[in-house]
């Protein structure tokens, strides 16, 4: 199929008929106001630090390994002019140091209100001009690393205290929202140390819940070991079957987590609950917490993907135990 530049996105879902629509990917970047690699703090004409690059050939591979600095993506963005390219290659590239620049990426169907799907700090910006004339402009991002990587204040608590207002404290620091989910966790008295991520991970051992942050950096969660975060979806479950876009059977791995390859669905959240619905496979067919999420997601490309590929646990159960280093 020749690449008339109209986006149409296509996968195949349990019972092999293609999903057509048109697909849209939306990348906006904010550049950090204190560069370290002598790089301008605003876009080349423009009085603005942040810019929005919508319409492009892009590709995006989102992975979420359910745990805070985790959720990781690539992107790809075709048909950028000479001037961003020679800019935004610079992102990430001061060795031994780190500048806030940060990638926000928007996904859904044209003519609709895109969603968030991720944001997060650029590690590095290259273009490959090993795919000349096509030459992608590419970004390697991670959703809370400065908080992963830059010391903070140590805390220190003389009496019991209850998690959620130690983990509030931490949300706060960060800037960012704090989601409860019937938590009522009382830890004795406690000192946390090093980074935040290392504290927050550290909180979230000793009370023995979930915490992470979610939703494109936007707010830290905290749940039940077993549960899901009832507060973000309400009664409103998604269904994951052959007629909402399920592509092939759901397939169960070693460590016992179940995973299920779905069109994309922007409400399908990070520990939030999804029902599986099977015919060939009926054991599957109960509520399921997403754990860990892989997305793939294209745009202006004959025959994209647009699906996420989810692991999950049962609603109610422990979550089993990590395969090597992807879950944690």
């Amino acid at each position: 199929m020749p690449d008339t530049g109209i986006i149409t996105a296509a996968s195949t879902n349990g019972g092999g008929t293609p999903s057509f629509a048109q697909r849209q990917l939306e990348v906006t970047i904010t550049l950090a106001s204190n560069q370290q690699s002598n790089q301008p703090i605003k876009f080349t004409g423009t009085d603005s630090n942040s810019a929005t690059f919508s319409g492009f050939r892009t590709s995006v591979s989102i992975e979420n390994n359910g745990s805070l600095g985790g959720f990781l993506a690539s992107v790809r963005m075709y048909g950028l002019n000479p001037s961003h390219i020679n800019q935004l290659c610079v992102l990430g590239q001061q060795f031994n140091s780190v500048s806030n620049n940060k990638l926000l990426v928007s996904a859904g169907s044209a003519g609709s209100t895109l969603t968030p799907i991720f944001a997060g700090t650029v590690k590095f910006g290259y273009p490959n001009y090993d795919e000349m004339p096509n030459v992608p402009m590419c970004f390697e991002c991670q959703s809370g690393y400065i908080e992963a990587i830059l010391p903070a204040p140590a805390l220190s608590f003389s009496q019991p205290t209850p998690v959620a207002t130690i983990i509030s404290g931490i949300a706060a620091q960060m800037n960012v929202g704090f989601e409860n989910n019937g938590i009522n966790v009382i830890l004795p008295p406690s000192y946390f140390s090093g980074t935040l991520g290392d504290q927050l991970r550290s909180i979230r051992e000793h009370a023995n819940i979930n915490a992470d942050l979610v939703d494109n950096e936007t707010k830290i969660a905290i749940w039940p070991l077993g549960g899901s975060r009832t507060s973000q979806q309400g009664n409103n479950i998604p269904l994951i079957s052959k007629s909402t876009g399920m592509i092939r059977s759901p397939g169960v791995m070693a460590n016992g987590y179940l995973v299920v390859k779905t069109l994309f669905n922007p409400q399908i959240a990070h520990g939030s609950t999804v029902q599986i619905q099977s015919d060939s496979f009926p054991a599957a067919n109960k509520s399921w917490v997403v754990y860990k999420s892989n997305l793939e997601l294209q745009s202006m490309i004959p025959k994209g993907k647009w699906e996420q590929e989810l692991y999950c646990y049962p609603l109610g159960g422990e979550a089993p135990a990590p395969l090597g280093t992807a879950l944690k």
